[in-house]
């Protein structure tokens, strides 16, 4: 399997600089996969630079932040269920009755404020909605795919930057330095692929989720990590503590 030929942003991935992912929005109130604006806000004044949220796409062609309508419907107060809802619902409903759902617009509006901030985003993958609610600061959205095919074409249709799924991690050790891939990798199987990675350095890799510090310095001192993903953590936690970072 080939890699990607991403070069079109090649540096922001290949650069030395390690980066650390607000998951679903960041922590707040005790509570984790809230993505609502209160959690989003609570980042930033954290200092992150990189915020993941799951979208979603509404019955009437929106986006809302929420990892699957069975979630969201359970932790805004109604039954759980699969089935879309309309963004005027969406609108209308509060997360643990106090916090705020975000659709399209406020994400938009949150990333224009914030012109140094990344938007990471999964289980989406329909490309031209993204393109449509987020064109003004597409260049800062990093969109995670299942597929290495998904990613490629997401580049070919006008995305800069995307990831794929660990399981198909591409395995030629010999490949062009002028390709990268980037991979996501759950925690528990970074050992059973560290091997492999080691040998690959056209390779970049984020991992989820991590919320122990001491594993994520770790975690993060390898050379093929990019960065990380975290629930609780601060983004500096890194800072004056270790002079290999």
């Amino acid at each position: 399997m080939m890699f990607l030929n991403l070069s079109a942003f090649a540096d922001f991935w290949t650069d030395d600089t390690k980066i650390v992912i607000s998951h679903a929005g960041g922590s707040i109130e005790g509570k984790k996969y809230l993505s609502s604006l209160e959690a989003v806000q609570s980042s930033i004044k954290k200092g992150f630079k990189f915020i993941e949220l799951d979208l979603l796409e509404t019955s009437d062609g929106d986006l809302v932040a929420a990892h699957d309508w069975k979630t969201f419907h359970k932790i805004t107060g109604y039954p759980a269920q699969n089935n879309a809802i309309s963004s005027k619902e969406v609108k209308g409903r509060k997360i643990f009755k106090n916090q705020t759902v975000l659709t399209s617009s406020e994400i938009k509006e949150i990333f224009m404020q914030n012109p140094e901030l990344f938007l990471v985003t999964d289980k989406i993958r329909n490309i031209n909605i993204i393109k449509e609610k987020f064109s003004t600061f597409l260049d800062r959205v990093i969109v995670e795919f299942k597929f290495p095919k998904e990613c490629k074409r997401g580049i070919d249709e006008g995305l800069s930057k995307c990831a794929f799924l660990f399981k198909f991690l591409p395995i030629d050790d010999n490949v062009d330095e002028k390709y990268t891939a980037v991979i996501t990798i759950p925690l528990r199987k970074l050992d059973e692929y560290k091997e492999r990675l080691l040998k690959q350095s056209s390779v970049k890799v984020l991992v989820y989720t991590v919320n122990d510090d001491t594993v994520a310095r770790e975690i993060l001192n390898l050379p093929f990590v990019k960065g990380i993903y975290t629930d609780t953590l601060p983004p500096n936690f890194m800072d004056n503590k270790n002079e290999n970072f």
